[in-house]
This record gives C-alpha cells, structure tokens and sequence, in this order.
C-alpha cells in the first residue's frame, strides 16, 4: 500500500524525470529555442516565487509538486542547473548531467521515501541514486570515469539537500568534461 506521502513523491518525481528528459531533447533538436524556453521558465518562476509567495496559489502549487520542506527555491535551482549546464559544457555532457540529476535525483527520492528508515549518509536512497547514474553515465564515458563521476555525485547528492538541484549536475558535467582517465 502506498502512503499519501509517497504517492506525493511519485507525482513529483515524475514531473522532475519529464522536465529533465524534455529539456534535453528541446536542446539537443532545437538548441537556441531550449534556451530561451529555460529562460523564460526561470523568469516565470522568478515571477511566481515573488509575486505569489504568500498568497494560497503558491501554498496550492508547492501541496502537489513540492516536498513537505519545499519552499521553490529547489525548482529554480533545477531550471538554472539546466540553462548553466546548455550554457557552459559540451552537450553530451550537459545532457548527460542533466538526465543523471533527473532521473537518478527522482529514484533516490522514490526509493527513500519507500524504504529507508533511517536518516543515514548511505541510505537505499543513494544507493539507487548511485546506481541509476552509473547506469546513465556509462553511455556518455568510460566505466571508470562513470564509476568515479557516479560515487562523487552520490555523495555530493547525499550531504546537500535544496541545492543538490544546481549543485549535482555542475559537479557531474565538469568531472566529465575536464576530469580525464
């Protein structure tokens, strides 16, 4: 049976994995239109997080598609990790960060939520957010280069906690486009 709190995780999470997978596919067919759609997402946010901070459409918003803790600032991290990743590496390896953070981000949270039960640095949420970037980066490089690049980005992933949206997907595009093995 599934919790009210999961299935909230799920409903989410999907969104993260979509946002991310279609921002990736916008950039890689229609490049300069994938950034500035990122682009005017931010500045929407932007908008949003201003305009309607304390108002109930925010409370509204935040209740389907935000975490208990969830104050938007993680989304708009996401949104300018996506645009600083376009904007600054190669695009296999903006891409590449890009679907680890979407889709390796969005199994930690859906495994963790269901399964650990404790508050533990090394949880069955890493451990699935590690394996699924290992699985996702050994398309984009060597198996030892994704063996190190996933290990660092589980662990990075694992002490932060809001800012691992920006956070993540810079460390793992910089580790592939400068880190050489």
């Amino acid at each position: 049976m599934t919790t009210s709190i999961h299935k909230n995780v799920i409903q989410r999470k999907s969104l993260h994995i979509f946002v991310g997978i279609s921002a990736v596919l916008l950039y890689c067919f229609f490049e300069k239109f994938a950034i500035y759609a990122n682009i005017s997402v931010i500045l929407a946010g932007l908008m949003i997080l201003i305009f309607f901070r304390e108002k109930r459409i925010w409370r509204v918003i935040l209740k389907y598609f935000g975490g208990k803790k969830e104050t938007g600032l993680s989304t708009m991290f996401y949104a300018i990790s996506i645009l600083i990743c376009f904007a600054l590496f190669k695009k296999n390896n903006a891409a590449a960060s890009i679907i680890v953070l979407a889709v390796s981000d969005s199994f930690a949270a859906v495994f963790g939520k269901r399964y650990d039960k404790k508050k533990e640095l090394f949880t069955i949420g890493s451990l699935s957010f590690f394996i699924t970037s290992l699985a996702i980066l050994i398309f984009f490089t060597n198996i030892a280069k994704a063996l190190l690049i996933s290990m660092c980005a589980t662990i990075i992933q694992s002490v932060l906690e809001e800012t691992d949206n920006i956070i993540v997907p810079i460390s793992i595009a910089s580790f592939l486009e400068f880190l050489v093995i």
